[in-house]
C-alpha cells in the first residue's frame, strides 16, 4: 500500500514509497521481523524494540504459559500446531531471506520478553553476515524510560536517517 500510494495526495502523502522502514515493539517487533523476512523487497530498514522471538514455538509458549496463564494463545485444541508448522511460520529459520539492515534494542531488565531472545537473533544475523546493530540497555525494563529511552530514540532516528534518507543528487 505504501509503495503504491506513498507520496500521492491522501493519508500517505508524506510517505516515501522508495524508502520504507518498520519499527515494532514487543509483539509488533515480532511482526516487523516476519514482514522483513517474508517480503524482503518491501522493507528497507527495520527496528526491533523488546521484540518477541523469531521462533513461533517460543512465542506460543510465552503467550500461553506466561502472559495468559493458559487462558489465551492456544491454537485450536483439536488441532494444535505441529513443530513443522511453527518452524515454517518462524522467521528465525528464514533469516537468510533478510535484505534490510536491522537495529535490535532490548532492556536488560525486561521481564516480559527475555533479553536473550534478542541476543540469539543478533548472533544468528551476524553469523549470516547480515547488516545488524544490537543494543542492550542497562537497567531498562520492557518499555524504556528516562535516559535509556532518550538514547534509544537517538539511535533509532540515526539508524533510519542512515538507511532511509534519499541520496542527495550529485
Amino acid at each position: 500500500l505504501v509503495r503504491r500510494l506513498g507520496g500521492q495526495p491522501g493519508p500517505l502523502a508524506q510517505a516515501d514509497p522508495d524508502h520504507i522502514g518498520l519499527w515494532g515493539h514487543s509483539m509488533g517487533g515480532g511482526i516487523t521481523l516476519k514482514a522483513a523476512t517474508a517480503q524482503p523487497n518491501l522493507v528497507d530498514a527495520a527496528v526491533l524494540y523488546g521484540a518477541m522471538s523469531g521462533d513461533e514455538a517460543r512465542n506460543h509458549d510465552r503467550i500461553f504459559n506466561y502472559f495468559t496463564n493458559g487462558a489465551r494463545g492456544l491454537y485450536d485444541p483439536n488441532h494444535p500446531p505441529s513443530a513443522t508448522e511453527l518452524q515454517r511460520l518462524s522467521p528465525i529459520y528464514h533469516l537468510n531471506r533478510l535484505a534490510a539492515p536491522i537495529s535490535v534494542h532490548h532492556g536488560e531488565l525486561d521481564g516480559e520478553v527475555p533479553p536473550w531472545w534478542s541476543e540469539d537473533l543478533c548472533d544468528r544475523l551476524r553469523e549470516l553476515g547480515k547488516a545488524v546493530e544490537c543494543f542492550t540497555y542497562a537497567g531498562q525494563p520492557h518499555t524504556f524510560t528516562g535516559e535509556g529511552d532518550a538514547l534509544f530514540m537517538e539511535r533509532v532516528v540515526e539508524f533510519f536517517q542512515r538507511h532511509l534518507q534519499p541520496e542527495a543528487p550529485s
